[in-house]
């Protein structure tokens, strides 16, 4: 059941990944809309999956519940000028190819981790904590459509190295900017003089 009250049909079930087993949890339907026979017979189909080897949360998405789909729809609807636009697209172009057929409900914490390490890894702290960030905005908006149920990128809030942002010095004090405007006030400039022939 979730907070609003509704209730969710979903079968919970492990994957094998490198030397463990991760959880994972695939969302079959919301009750009344599908009913406990059609739950089960859906059930009946995941574990046939898991029997053959597949991932049935990977197995069972439209294109339109893709990241690609949605992170794509998600732009289409931000009116950007076009100087975000370039810079979104810029971080969507870091962790889309890596992320772009996976579902939004089954993306998991497991699947973000290596991208944002990679770009922290490469020395662009930054911009790791703005991809991390766009992810979540991106499943903000799957989440709004109901194409998945939470946003697990925040689960990685605390994953990245803090940024530290620098200081420069500046000037707060009248004083100390009426000097400056003085001083600027006061410059000579010494025009250039070309002294070669064209």
């Amino acid at each position: 059941m979730t907070p609003a009250g509704g209730k969710h049909w979903r079968l919970q079930y492990r994957m094998p990944k490198g030397d463990r087993r991760v959880q994972r949890l695939l969302s079959l339907g919301s009750w009344p809309t599908v009913n406990l026979e059609e739950a089960r017979r859906k059930t009946v189909e995941a574990r046939g999956a898991l029997t053959a080897g597949g991932d049935p949360a990977r197995g069972r998405h439209r294109a339109s519940d893709t990241l690609s789909a949605i992170a794509e729809a998600w732009a289409g609807k931000q009116g950007w000028a076009p100087s975000t636009e370039k810079r979104e697209r810029y971080l969507m172009a870091q962790w889309l190819p890596a992320l772009a057929t996976i579902s939004a409900a089954a993306l998991t914490p497991a699947d973000i981790r290596p991208v944002i390490l990679g770009i922290e890894t490469a020395e662009y702290r930054e911009n790791a904590h703005r991809v991390r960030a766009q992810i979540g905005r991106v499943m903000g908006y799957a989440i709004g459509l109901g194409k998945a149920e939470r946003d697990v990128a925040a689960d990685l809030s605390d994953l990245l190295v803090p940024v530290q942002s620098e200081k420069y010095a500046t000037l707060t004090k009248p004083d100390d900017i009426a000097e400056l405007m003085r001083a600027i006030a006061g410059y000579n400039v010494v025009p250039f003089r070309h002294s070669g022939t064209a």
